[in-house]
């Protein structure tokens, strides 16, 4: 499929790139990808040939986890993904985080449940925490 879809509706199709039209399913994997997310955002289709959350960077095998099993207890909260984010190859999400806008999270990195990574900042490791800016000699 590429790059994941982003959310769209069939009547209002903006986008940072401008007006798109609607592409429907081309495989029975999109077709099952494309049924889940309208579901759950209540859409009444998804195109497949845009980006997912507006410009998301979601990396193969990065995962977001609503849920979790904690001492015998179901938990669960939101993620709060702003626009521009990307999440690293294998990087994983926890329940109630909040990363803003342009902020990216490393490959093989955890965000614990309960972070809040600022804008436009880098975050690494497991679990993940700031990355200190790097400079470069002139």
């Amino acid at each position: 499929m590429g790059k994941p879809v982003e959310v769209l509706t069939a009547d209002k199709a903006e986008s940072p790139a401008g007006r798109r039209e609607y592409v429907g399913p081309r495989a029975a994997t999109e077709q099952l990808f494309a049924e889940v997310l309208a579901d759950v955002a209540e859409l009444n289709r998804v195109s497949v040939d845009s980006h997912f959350f507006a410009d998301l960077g979601l990396n193969a095998g990065s995962r977001i986890q609503c849920h979790s099993q904690e001492d015998g207890a179901f938990k669960s909260d939101r993620i709060t993904i702003g626009a521009g984010c990307t999440l690293g190859t294998s990087s994983l999400v926890h329940y109630g985080v909040t990363m803003g806008a342009g902020s990216e999270l490393a490959p093989d990195a955890f965000l614990m449940k309960g972070e809040e990574i600022p804008q436009r900042a880098r975050w690494a490791g497991n679990p993940a925490r700031e990355m200190p800016e790097i400079t470069t000699r002139a």
